[in-house]
């Protein structure tokens, strides 16, 4: 299954080092997508876009601290792994204290860094995907809102769902074919357009009429 790597890290040659370990070292074993941001804004913009599975966060930053992110991960995703990058020793238990998994005490070691987030990924609970067959060889991962495609010896990753995303599509997936009433204002058009346009891939259809009705189509 796909995992969602979150790196963030203001420092260009940190940030630069660390992703090209990752493309070299864990990309090629695992079916991995891998986001970077150097400032707390972005960052925070990609998690709640995406459906984080393991986080490699600085712990300051220019804008804000990777402690507030960690917070926002943890309640998206309870068991989503977050290690922070720290100079300072002292954070590293504030850090462990606020419900972080593991730590990096900088200057690092590059093959560290690299072994923590290998043994990580693989510890992450596979075996507990939630494969829901959608039509012909597409099915949608619950376990990491992912969209995939049956190749046969694999599933290959067609796209991933935002939090938000998921939930609402979960709630079509339970009524397909069948209008929903969408009284959340959580779900607005912004998530109804995006998530439209992720299924499109797969030829399904989202189906919209006045009165906040709106379902998923499958032929």
């Amino acid at each position: 299954m796909s995992v969602s790597l979150l790196v963030v890290e203001d420092e260009f040659n940190i940030m630069q080092t660390i992703t090209e370990s990752i493309q070299n070292f864990i990309i090629p074993k695992f079916n991995l997508n891998l986001l970077t941001a150097d400032n707390f804004y972005q960052a925070k913009e990609l998690i709640y876009k995406n459906k984080i599975d393991i986080s490699l966060l600085d712990y300051l930053l220019p804008d804000g601290d990777g402690i507030e992110l960690l917070k926002i991960i943890k309640e998206l995703n309870p068991k989503a792994i977050v290690i922070f990058l720290t100079a300072i020793e002292d954070y590293k238990l504030i850090a462990l204290n606020l419900g972080a998994d593991d730590y990096i005490l900088k200057p690092f070691n590059l093959d560290e860094v690299i072994a923590k987030l290998n043994n990580w990924i693989k510890r992450l609970d596979y075996n507990k995907s939630e494969l829901v067959h959608l039509f012909k060889d597409y099915y949608y991962d619950k376990s990491n809102a992912s969209l995939l495609i049956n190749q046969g010896n694999y599933y290959k990753l067609i796209d991933t769902l935002s939090y938000q995303e998921s939930i609402l599509f979960e709630t079509l997936l339970s009524n397909i074919n069948n209008f929903v009433i969408l009284n959340d204002n959580s779900f607005d058009n912004y998530y109804i357009y995006s998530l439209r346009k992720k299924i499109e891939k797969l030829g399904l259809k989202l189906i919209t009429v006045k009165g906040g009705k709106i379902k998923l189509k499958v032929d």
